[in-house]
């Protein structure tokens, strides 16, 4: 996407939204790593889109950090809890059994 365009939807935005979303922040950061790969600083590439250069940077870790993750997971029951205690079955073939509420909220607490 062209600096240009970006520019307008970054400002249309702005004008009626409180946060810019992720999607554009996406499409910006899209623009903010090629421009990067030719030598581009933040404070320039934040002068050309009209955002400031700590912004730029920001969205640029939280894509970073969220590339490829899905925030939320399709998951299935099979069969209502008959206890207190939860087997859970995790993709690449992990299962874990007999685990408690308190104990599955740490594991995913650790996981993250």
């Amino acid at each position: 996407m062209e600096a240009k365009v970006l520019v307008e939807r970054l400002a249309q935005e702005r004008a009626t939204e409180r946060h810019v979303s992720d999607e554009l922040q996406r499409l910006t950061m899209a623009f903010a790593e090629q421009r990067r790969g030719t030598g581009a600083s933040w404070k320039e590439i934040g002068a050309e889109l009209g955002v400031n250069k700590h912004t730029l940077q920001y969205w640029h870790h939280r894509h970073r950090m969220t590339k490829g993750r899905t925030k939320l997971a399709r998951v299935e029951i099979v069969r209502e809890a008959q206890g207190t205690e939860f087997v859970v079955h995790a993709p690449g073939g992990l299962r874990v059994e007999c685990m408690t509420v308190v104990q599955l909220v740490e594991l995913l607490k650790r996981l993250r």
